[in-house]
């Protein structure tokens, strides 16, 4: 034990974060008087020497933006409005090609400014809108192409939309209504090192409407020169 009179181990207070309602029950620290006297600081004016930076997800900015269907196949360009400080800002983000819905693009250093300069990131989530024809799955594309009877009947070739232009299908010969054909490499190419995707397209048979009685004996008189088969033999419960 220290003489009377003695210093503190080492000479000096250590100076320590301590809750002192703890240690006293929540009555207060009955000695904070006399170490802030010791101190030079009056109770309830201690700083620290140095500011701290606020955590990064303080400083860090959320938007959403829904970009069109082309735009997450191909890649692109979306000029986004939000505030930031109190301003109102724009800027533009590019999309990378291939992107997933719900996926986020990091904009680092366009967050908010912290009392310390510090700047945090702009977080994108990126929505993709629906197409009327095309439907994503994974980095495959699939749609429905409308064929003529008489394409799928005797086969024909005939011309398909896709996100890399326009190519040239051949339906085969007797092709039923569902039947899909493989369009290796047309569907979504993703950036960077990902293989690309496929098309898938599935045929569907519009059949035209006989509007008058003459036109529907001539059908029936093609019904009876044309052989076929009953479509439903196999059909078991």
């Amino acid at each position: 034990m220290a003489p009377e009179g003695a210093p503190f181990p080492g000479g000096q207070f250590q100076d320590v974060d301590v809750d002192w309602s703890q240690l006293f029950g929540g009555g207060g620290n009955p000695f904070q008087d006399i170490f802030s006297q010791m101190s030079g600081r009056r109770p309830g004016n201690r700083k620290s020497g140095r500011t701290t930076a606020p955590p990064q997800a303080e400083i860090d900015l959320h938007e959403e933006i829904v970009v069109p269907f082309a735009t997450a196949v191909l890649g692109g360009e979306y000029r986004l409005e939000f505030h930031r400080d109190g301003r109102a800002e724009s800027i533009v983000a590019k999309i990378p090609a291939g992107i997933e819905d719900g996926k986020r693009i990091r904009l680092k250093g366009q967050g908010r400014r912290s009392p310390t300069g510090e700047r945090g990131d702009l977080l994108v989530r990126v929505r993709t809108a629906p197409h009327p024809f095309f439907h994503r799955q994974g980095s495959n594309l699939r749609v429905r192409v409308p064929v003529t009877v008489f394409e799928a009947w005797l086969g024909a070739k005939i011309e398909v939309p896709t996100p890399h232009g326009t190519v040239t299908v051949t339906v085969p010969a007797g092709s039923s209504g569902g039947r899909v054909l493989r369009l290796k490499g047309m569907g979504i190419r993703p950036a960077g090192s990902s293989p690309a995707g496929d098309l898938f397209v599935e045929l569907e048979i519009v059949i035209p409407e006989a509007k008058t009685p003459e036109q529907r004996k001539q059908i029936e008189a093609l019904q009876k020169i044309l052989p076929h088969a009953d479509p439903r033999r196999e059909l078991k419960w």
